[in-house]
């Protein structure tokens, strides 16, 4: 099994996201190739199969929702990027109703824990449960029979999420507040610009707002010194951010130089 460790004291490298995304695209195309060759009742049968890597029942309604809302996180050789959440009305069902193991799907692009913590904020909202208690400095992502799997540990205990989540001081941000971030508790999480129009745009997002990879490696490596624009970067945002590729505005790929390198 093949099991990257990140932490706030180790860097995966651009070889090791080169790896996952590799695999992560082989499967997609392999799954997308079967449903497209199948009718729409044999579709959901089939994505109830292991075997394409989701063992859960996905409607082809959702199979399109995913090709537009998540493309941004794939390459021209990916179609869609399933995964397994907690709660996701109107797109997947699923057995487990774990808090701590509530993620499992199919790798894209990096900038892997903002995306992560979004969706969970998104498909959790009115369940009374926050991401932020499951975002934590370790993030285990592994390599299983047939999927790539996220696995978030906090340290709470599930026990101690209420009362957390009682205790917690929550402001919401809006698509049209491009520097706000949601808190809890004074610390900030990262979000994701693509995912829905009331949630706050991300680092990503900030990014993207200049065209030129020079920009987007300078505000990266302010980001990551802590010269926030109004943001502050959770340091296991900053190590994933700092051996990123990302998607600009071109529809191109670029590699955001580490801190030492981007001057």
């Amino acid at each position: 099994t093949d099991l990257l460790r990140i932490s706030t004291q180790s860097k995966v490298s651009l070889a090791d996201w080169e790896k996952v995304y590799a695999a992560s695209s082989q499967l997609i195309s392999s799954a997308r190739c079967e449903l497209d060759a199948l009718d729409q009742d044999s579709q959901v049968s089939k994505l109830n199969d292991s075997k394409v890597g989701m063992p859960v029942s996905i409607s082809p309604l959702a199979l399109d929702y995913l090709d537009t809302n998540l493309s941004h996180y794939l390459s021209s050789e990916g179609k869609f990027n399933p995964f397994k959440v907690r709660h996701a009305p109107k797109l997947i069902e699923v057995e487990d109703q774990a808090v701590t193991k509530l993620v499992e799907f199919v790798l894209g692009n990096t900038l892997l824990t903002s995306y992560i913590i979004d969706t969970l904020d998104e498909l959790l909202r009115g369940t009374g449960i926050s991401s932020y208690l499951i975002s934590t400095p370790q993030i285990y992502v592994g390599r299983g029979d047939v999927d790539w799997q996220v696995e978030f540990e906090h340290p709470l205990g599930s026990e101690n999420v209420e009362a957390a989540i009682r205790n917690s001081s929550i402001q919401m941000a809006t698509r049209d507040n491009s520097h706000k971030m949601i808190t809890h508790r004074q610390k900030s999480i990262v979000r994701n610009p693509f995912a829905n129009e009331d949630v706050a745009p991300s680092v990503l997002g900030l990014i993207l707002q200049h065209n030129d990879s020079q920009t987007q490696a300078r505000v990266i490596t302010e980001l990551a010194m802590g010269k926030s624009h109004t943001l502050e970067v959770k340091p296991i945002l900053q190590e994933i951010a700092l051996s990123a590729w990302v998607l600009n505005p071109s529809g191109e790929f670029v590699q955001l130089l580490p801190a030492a390198e981007a001057g």
